[in-house]
């Protein structure tokens, strides 16, 4: 709180929307409430009507659009790139093309596929990456990524640009172009390979290179929008995550941390065969137990 009061003014981070993207007041509520805990200011904006990036924007999140942007409002997010903003674009397997031709301007592509890594998973789900201290910038101790495309670095980049990977894999993960949710990922060696790939990767401008002054662009781009959504994010370190991400997007280094651990409310989920069987199993089978256990001691002791 001090080192955020003491600077010039509050800085203030911005959702986009208009694009099918999860709302802060849904979605993503609890990341909006911990970006507010850090004494950021974090409203959403739509560029559909003003496609301009406000002055104000100390950075931009793009989470997971589902349909185009229109060609003003790339031209937007794209020119506020090119004069030093600073943005954040969560995505998925099989993202859209816009998202994937805006970061392949700051060398990555994102390749259509998703990852599986047998040996750092949250078992029994390989495709749920879990990635442990030495396989994420900030050292957190684990975080995970509930099915998370693959960011793959170009072999060109300009020298201006200095690229580092947030999180990865272990080298046993592979890209699986035939996924299907609820079966078993099959490596396939004719057409996949075992290989460390990155799941996220942070993008910062050299200013030594270029010969600029003041702020440079910073670019954080994830494979994953999900483990930020109220459901993931209370879970493992995946809130430090996404917080020390955003302060290294504004340049508040000193706000990287690992937070106090906040017991969270968890909720029970089931379905109706499961609700079923908890609520019979309650009611009935411990008194059918008690009335079994009965029936044999009674027998023996006739």
């Amino acid at each position: 709180a001090i080192l955020e009061v003491t600077g010039q003014a509050q800085k203030k981070v911005y959702f986009l929307t208009g694009h099918g993207e999860a709302s802060i007041a849904g979605k993503y509520s609890k990341a909006a409430d911990g970006l507010r805990d850090e004494l950021y200011l974090v409203e959403e904006i739509s560029l559909i009507t003003n496609p301009e990036i406000p002055e104000d924007c100390a950075a931009l999140i793009i989470p997971a659009p589902q349909t185009s942007f229109s060609d003003e409002e790339y031209l937007a997010i794209q020119r506020y790139l090119l004069t030093g903003g600073q943005v954040m674009i969560l995505t998925n397997p099989g993202s859209i093309p816009d998202v994937e031709d805006l970061v392949s301007l700051w060398g990555v592509n994102i390749v259509d596929g998703t990852l599986v890594d047998p040996s750092s998973s949250v078992a029994p789900n390989q495709e749920v990456i879990l990635v442990t201290t030495q396989r994420n910038y900030f050292y957190l101790p684990s975080v995970y990524f509930p099915g998370a495309a693959a960011i793959i670095p170009q072999t060109d980049l300009p020298e201006s640009i200095k690229m580092m990977p947030l999180a990865w894999t272990t080298s046993n993960a592979w890209l699986d172009y035939d996924f299907v949710a609820g079966e078993d990922p099959v490596f396939d060696s004719e057409t996949e390979y075992r290989e460390s790939l990155a799941i996220g990767v942070l993008i910062a401008e050299d200013k030594t290179v270029t010969g600029t002054s003041g702020k440079g662009l910073r670019l954080c781009v994830i494979g994953d929008s999900d483990f930020a959504s109220n459901e993931h994010i209370d879970n493992a370190n995946n809130r430090d995550l996404f917080l020390n991400s955003v302060s290294w997007l504004t340049d508040e280094t000193s706000l990287i941390t690992i937070r106090r651990s906040v017991q969270p409310f968890r909720l029970l989920t089931v379905n109706e065969a499961e609700k079923s069987f908890i609520q019979y199993s309650s009611v009935a089978l411990i008194p059918v137990i008690v009335m079994i256990a009965a029936g044999v001691i009674w027998w023996r002791r006739r």
